[in-house]
């Protein structure tokens, strides 16, 4: 059976220290290995700095633009792009221009 998800701005809840606004992804399922949510980063608005655990995760930029530091680079992340935080990678994701930062992210650990 196929499952879906999709984007739900009612369903936003403050995350990671109410720096970013999120909501879940994809249900448990024994078939995932990873976790997954959306993530909404708003003007004025920077992830907290964090370093990435045992496992790796994925964002996939849906609307809007965002600066990623990670080890000390800077990165434009935005639509169309695909972003990899493998294990240890120390970053934080600050809001650019006007429109909201929305992305899927996916996690997994070892």
């Amino acid at each position: 059976m196929l499952i879906k998800t999709s984007f739900d701005p009612a369903k936003l809840q403050a995350s990671h220290g109410g720096t970013i606004l999120a909501h879940g992804g994809l249900p448990t399922h024994p078939a995932l290995p990873f976790g997954s949510a959306f993530g909404v980063i708003r003007k004025g608005m920077a992830q907290e700095r964090m370093v990435q655990g045992e496992g790796g995760k994925i964002y996939v930029p849906i609307g809007g633009s965002a600066l990623i530091i990670a080890d000390g680079e800077s990165y434009t992340a935005q639509p169309g792009d695909v972003i990899f935080f493998p294990p240890g990678t120390d970053h934080e994701v600050r809001h650019t221009g006007e429109e909201d930062f929305r992305n899927f992210c996916l996690w997994w650990t070892r």
